[in-house]
């Protein structure tokens, strides 16, 4: 892609275990941070690092959906160490937790 921003989401659709750093974004891109958070936003509505949270959630919460890994396999594996900040972030995205979550999708915990 030509597009340096359609490059980054691409970057990060690869690789949502990585904790990814605004600069580390913005520096992808080739653009200042101040620039490309403007930019960014101007075209996809919300911050990067809100738009990241939401892609590395929607992942979570698909392995939820169709994996039976442990909960916390999971949250290791898209890049969080501390379950509990796992869960603050998943419950940010889907307003329930990781455990309801997959209760109410799957009809197991």
């Amino acid at each position: 892609h030509s597009d340096p921003l359609r490059r980054l989401i691409d970057e990060l659709e690869k690789a949502p275990a990585k904790n990814w750093t605004l600069a580390q974004m913005a520096s992808s891109t080739g653009l200042s941070v101040s620039h490309f958070r403007a930019l960014f936003k101007a075209r996809h509505g919300q911050s990067p690092v809100r738009f990241f949270q939401s892609l590395r959630m929607r992942e979570a919460a698909r392995f939820l959906r169709e994996t039976e890994w442990p909960i916390k396999q999971i949250a290791q594996q898209f890049g969080f160490k501390e379950l509990p900040h796992f869960y603050r972030a998943f419950h940010s995205i889907h307003r329930a937790t990781p455990a309801r979550y997959r209760k109410e999708f799957c009809g197991w915990a």
